[in-house]
């Protein structure tokens, strides 16, 4: 965690359990210039995850509910990228409906 001093002397965190390194590094990857979802191109679920923003449980979930289909190639998971588009569309109709 980054330490602040002034005079000498180590300032106490604003917050109990705030952890300035990690709201830096969720900043600078929310500031990261965005990539363009290639509908022919393949994903791994990881990439998948890098890509929109979204979370493990986030894709976990969409599977379940069949709104985002994805493939099995031995233990990994890949995602089509038409299929990760028209799954985000999906869902920002649904937030629009809300």
């Amino acid at each position: 965690m980054a330490e602040f001093y002034v005079g000498g002397h180590t300032l106490p965190p604003a917050f109990p359990g705030f952890d300035l390194d990690r709201l830096i590094a969720h900043l600078e990857a929310k500031l990261k210039p965005k990539q363009e979802i290639l509908p022919n191109a393949v994903y791994g679920r990881d990439e998948a995850i890098a890509i929109t923003g979204l979370s493990l449980s986030t894709f976990i979930r969409a599977e379940q509910k069949r709104k985002l289909k994805g493939r099995w190639e031995g233990r990994r998971r890949y995602y089509m990228g038409n299929d990760l588009l028209a799954w985000l569309k999906g869902k920002e109709d649904d937030n629009a409906a809300n």
